[in-house]
Protein backbone atom coordinates (compact mmCIF):
# COMPACT_ATOMS: atom_id res chain seq x y z
CA UNK A 1 0.00 0.00 0.00
CA UNK A 2 1.47 3.35 -0.95
CA UNK A 3 1.84 6.29 1.43
CA UNK A 4 -1.01 8.34 -0.08
CA UNK A 5 -3.45 5.43 0.20
CA UNK A 6 -2.38 4.76 3.78
CA UNK A 7 -2.71 8.44 4.71
CA UNK A 8 -6.15 8.56 3.10
CA UNK A 9 -7.32 5.47 5.01
CA UNK A 10 -5.99 6.97 8.23
CA UNK A 11 -7.81 10.23 7.47
CA UNK A 12 -11.12 8.36 7.09
CA UNK A 13 -10.47 6.36 10.25
CA UNK A 14 -9.46 9.51 12.14
CA UNK A 15 -12.62 11.34 11.11
CA UNK A 16 -14.68 8.30 12.13
CA UNK A 17 -12.91 8.26 15.51
CA UNK A 18 -13.66 11.97 15.97
CA UNK A 19 -17.29 11.24 15.10
CA UNK A 20 -17.31 8.49 17.72
CA UNK A 21 -15.95 10.89 20.33
CA UNK A 22 -18.64 13.38 19.36
CA UNK A 23 -21.28 10.72 20.01
CA UNK A 24 -19.82 10.20 23.48
CA UNK A 25 -19.82 13.96 24.17
CA UNK A 26 -23.42 14.17 22.97
CA UNK A 27 -24.39 11.30 25.27
CA UNK A 28 -22.69 12.89 28.28
CA UNK A 29 -24.19 16.32 27.60
CA UNK A 30 -27.70 14.84 27.37
CA UNK A 31 -27.22 12.84 30.58
CA UNK A 32 -25.96 15.97 32.38
CA UNK A 33 -28.87 18.05 31.04
CA UNK A 34 -31.51 15.51 32.06
CA UNK A 35 -29.89 14.87 35.45
CA UNK A 36 -29.80 18.55 36.31
CA UNK A 37 -33.44 18.91 35.26
CA UNK A 38 -34.46 15.92 37.37
CA UNK A 39 -32.69 17.39 40.37
CA UNK A 40 -34.71 20.58 39.94
CA UNK A 41 -31.88 22.68 38.59
CA UNK A 42 -31.51 24.78 35.49
CA UNK A 43 -29.25 22.97 32.97
CA UNK A 44 -26.83 24.93 30.80
CA UNK A 45 -28.43 26.48 27.73
CA UNK A 46 -25.75 25.10 25.44
CA UNK A 47 -26.45 21.35 25.87
CA UNK A 48 -29.29 21.04 23.35
CA UNK A 49 -27.67 23.15 20.58
CA UNK A 50 -24.36 21.35 21.20
CA UNK A 51 -26.09 17.99 20.76
CA UNK A 52 -27.73 19.16 17.53
CA UNK A 53 -24.47 20.46 16.06
CA UNK A 54 -22.54 17.37 17.12
CA UNK A 55 -25.11 15.10 15.46
CA UNK A 56 -24.60 17.00 12.21
CA UNK A 57 -20.81 16.74 12.47
CA UNK A 58 -20.94 13.09 13.57
CA UNK A 59 -22.98 12.12 10.54
CA UNK A 60 -20.92 14.02 8.00
CA UNK A 61 -17.49 13.15 9.37
CA UNK A 62 -18.33 9.47 9.83
CA UNK A 63 -20.16 8.93 6.52
CA UNK A 64 -17.06 8.53 4.29
CA UNK A 65 -15.70 5.80 6.57
CA UNK A 66 -19.10 4.07 6.65
CA UNK A 67 -19.20 4.16 2.83
CA UNK A 68 -15.66 2.77 2.64
CA UNK A 69 -16.56 0.01 5.13
CA UNK A 70 -19.84 -0.69 3.28
CA UNK A 71 -21.66 -0.23 6.55
CA UNK A 72 -24.62 1.63 5.08
CA UNK A 73 -27.95 0.31 3.88
CA UNK A 74 -27.80 -0.97 0.32
CA UNK A 75 -30.78 -2.43 -1.46
CA UNK A 76 -29.28 -4.55 -4.21
CA UNK A 77 -32.05 -7.05 -4.91
CA UNK A 78 -32.57 -5.63 -8.42
CA UNK A 79 -28.86 -5.58 -9.19
CA UNK A 80 -28.40 -9.18 -8.03
CA UNK A 81 -30.99 -10.33 -10.60
CA UNK A 82 -28.97 -8.89 -13.49
CA UNK A 83 -26.43 -10.82 -15.54
CA UNK A 84 -22.78 -10.07 -14.66
CA UNK A 85 -22.12 -7.62 -17.52
CA UNK A 86 -25.32 -5.66 -16.82
CA UNK A 87 -24.59 -5.68 -13.08
CA UNK A 88 -21.18 -4.13 -13.69
CA UNK A 89 -22.68 -1.50 -16.02
CA UNK A 90 -25.42 -0.56 -13.55
CA UNK A 91 -22.85 -0.41 -10.75
CA UNK A 92 -20.63 1.93 -12.79
CA UNK A 93 -23.62 4.16 -13.56
CA UNK A 94 -24.58 4.26 -9.87
CA UNK A 95 -21.01 5.14 -8.86
CA UNK A 96 -20.82 7.91 -11.46
CA UNK A 97 -24.17 9.42 -10.48
CA UNK A 98 -23.30 9.24 -6.78
CA UNK A 99 -19.88 10.82 -7.34
CA UNK A 100 -21.48 13.64 -9.33
CA UNK A 101 -24.17 14.18 -6.66
CA UNK A 102 -21.53 14.27 -3.91
CA UNK A 103 -19.38 16.69 -5.92
CA UNK A 104 -22.37 19.01 -6.44
CA UNK A 105 -23.20 18.96 -2.72
CA UNK A 106 -19.53 19.63 -1.93
CA UNK A 107 -19.47 22.63 -4.28
CA UNK A 108 -22.73 24.08 -2.94
CA UNK A 109 -21.59 23.52 0.67
CA UNK A 110 -18.24 25.17 -0.02
CA UNK A 111 -19.94 28.16 -1.65
CA UNK A 112 -22.43 28.41 1.23
CA UNK A 113 -19.68 28.10 3.84
CA UNK A 114 -17.60 30.85 2.24
CA UNK A 115 -20.62 33.15 1.81
CA UNK A 116 -21.74 32.62 5.43
CA UNK A 117 -18.19 33.18 6.69
CA UNK A 118 -17.78 36.42 4.73
CA UNK A 119 -21.23 37.64 5.78
CA UNK A 120 -20.50 36.90 9.43
CA UNK A 121 -23.94 35.32 9.87
CA UNK A 122 -24.78 33.62 13.14
CA UNK A 123 -27.20 30.87 14.10
CA UNK A 124 -29.25 32.32 16.93
CA UNK A 125 -30.37 29.78 19.51
CA UNK A 126 -29.51 29.50 23.16
CA UNK A 127 -25.94 30.26 22.08
CA UNK A 128 -24.63 32.19 19.10
CA UNK A 129 -22.72 30.05 16.60
CA UNK A 130 -21.21 31.25 13.33
CA UNK A 131 -23.53 29.98 10.60
CA UNK A 132 -20.69 28.77 8.40
CA UNK A 133 -20.01 26.06 11.00
CA UNK A 134 -23.35 24.48 10.01
CA UNK A 135 -22.39 24.04 6.34
CA UNK A 136 -18.68 23.41 6.90
CA UNK A 137 -18.87 19.66 7.69
CA UNK A 138 -20.70 19.02 4.41
CA UNK A 139 -17.53 19.97 2.51
CA UNK A 140 -15.12 17.26 3.72
CA UNK A 141 -17.92 14.73 4.24
CA UNK A 142 -19.27 14.88 0.70
CA UNK A 143 -15.85 15.45 -0.89
CA UNK A 144 -14.54 12.26 0.70
CA UNK A 145 -17.69 10.35 -0.28
CA UNK A 146 -17.21 11.57 -3.88
CA UNK A 147 -13.66 10.19 -3.73
CA UNK A 148 -15.00 6.88 -2.45
CA UNK A 149 -17.50 6.63 -5.31
CA UNK A 150 -14.71 7.46 -7.77
CA UNK A 151 -12.67 4.63 -6.24
CA UNK A 152 -15.59 2.29 -6.89
CA UNK A 153 -15.93 3.68 -10.42
CA UNK A 154 -12.22 3.08 -11.07
CA UNK A 155 -12.64 -0.54 -10.02
CA UNK A 156 -10.72 -0.47 -6.73
CA UNK A 157 -13.72 -1.90 -4.90
CA UNK A 158 -17.42 -2.55 -5.35
CA UNK A 159 -20.46 -1.72 -3.28
CA UNK A 160 -21.96 -4.96 -4.47
CA UNK A 161 -19.14 -7.15 -3.14
CA UNK A 162 -19.11 -8.52 0.38
CA UNK A 163 -17.80 -6.00 2.93
CA UNK A 164 -14.23 -6.42 4.08
CA UNK A 165 -14.00 -8.38 7.31
CA UNK A 166 -11.80 -5.76 8.96
CA UNK A 167 -14.09 -2.77 8.41
CA UNK A 168 -12.79 0.10 6.28
CA UNK A 169 -10.49 -1.99 4.09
Amino acid sequence: MNAVSLAYRRLLAGLAAIAGLMIAVTFVSIVVDVSIRQLGGQPPQWTIPLSEYLLLYTTLLGAPWVLRAKGHVLIDSFVRLLPDHARRSVAKLVYLLCAIACAVVTWVALDTTVREFLAGSTDVRAVLVPKYLLSLPFVPGFLLMAIEFLRFLAGYDSLYAAPASHGAG
